[in-house]
């Protein structure tokens, strides 16, 4: 199966003031020709599902910004070995979701202890008063 290509992509590398480039990048440049990042040929890659990416903001052995395109799956970037952000905010949304099944399990068992010890049957008395 042949793969399909874009002619001219928008850079996605971040430049030196923090915004990302989006120079038009022609698929036979090596390098985008304002921010001076290297160009990966998979960038120009038609996909027929868009999955999560990000730009890696880590610097490469020179200084200079990565800029390589990190999916959700990888944990670190294969160019400059870069923690990614995409892949922690991924799994940072996991964990609060896990979390917060916990927190409705738990309540849930404890709202159903209170019905069970007939706590709450009387809701016209409740609260009660101590004594």
């Amino acid at each position: 199966m042949e793969q399909d290509y874009f002619d001219e992509i928008l850079c996605p590398s971040i430049t030196d003031t923090g915004q990302k480039c989006d120079k038009a990048l022609q698929r036979h440049y090596k390098f985008c020709f304002d921010c001076g990042c290297k160009v990966n040929p998979t960038w120009f890659l038609k996909q027929t599902s868009v999955p999560q990416v990000d730009t890696c903001t880590g610097t490469d052995e020179e200084g200079n910004v990565c800029g390589w395109q990190l999916d959700s799956s990888m944990k670190f970037c294969f160019n400059c070995g870069a923690r990614s952000k995409l892949y922690a905010c991924c799994l940072l949304v996991y964990i609060t979701m896990v979390y917060l099944f916990c927190f409705y399990v738990c309540m849930l068992k404890c709202l159903q202890s209170l019905v069970d010890d007939n706590v709450c049957n009387d809701l016209h008395t409740f609260p009660r008063q101590i004594s």
